[in-house]
């Protein structure tokens, strides 16, 4: 199993000051720490690996500010993680994708977000494609429009699961009282 993160989801991993992600339809997603420790635990249990193309590892870091050697470390020492460069191969990628939208009449391809931005969020998918990435993991509906021209499956990080420890209902705490001990 390989999945890649792009940088908000990067961001949900390593930034340990954001717990909650607002969704764009208004909704508070919280607990992304543990949302995201358990993705990363799923990949583990399935000896997978988890791939930092470095297009998003660029975007995480020019926000990271004091954080920036931190998050680096935790990448290049997590043992899952890969950072991916944006080579040749993810060039020629790249450009097919590029090609393909432009030859449906529309080189941003639906997406209403600047040339720049498409591009890098391309980039991001044609590493993606070139490591076989199975699944991004993402908060951005334009990788998830660009991916789907890819074939690469995605996931938000609103949806990431929590731990089945977490899902379960503490009844210690319905009516505010401990239940009576036998």
């Amino acid at each position: 199993m390989k999945v890649c993160l792009d940088a908000t989801a990067l961001m949900c991993l390593l930034d340990t000051r954001m717990n909650e992600f607002h969704a764009p339809d208004g909704s508070v997603v919280g607990l992304m720490q543990r949302r995201m420790d358990h993705l990363a635990a799923t990949i583990d249990r399935a000896k997978g690996s988890v791939i930092v193309p470095t297009p998003a590892l660029a975007e995480l870091l020019v926000g990271a500010g004091a954080q920036r050697a931190t998050m680096l470390r935790a990448l290049e020492s997590g043992k899952a993680m890969r950072i991916e460069p944006f080579g040749k191969m993810a060039a020629v990628h790249c450009a097919s994708l590029d090609n393909q939208a432009i030859s449906d009449g529309d080189k941003k391809d639906g997406v209403r977000s600047s040339w720049q931005k498409v591009k890098v969020d391309r980039q991001i998918v044609a590493i993606a494609q070139i490591a076989r990435c199975e699944r991004i993991v993402t908060g951005d509906p334009d990788v998830e429009k660009i991916a789907g021209r890819a074939a690469i499956a995605t996931t938000f990080v609103w949806q990431l699961e929590l731990p089945p420890e977490d899902t379960q209902f503490d009844l210690r705490l319905v009516g505010g009282e401990e239940p009576p001990v036998d």
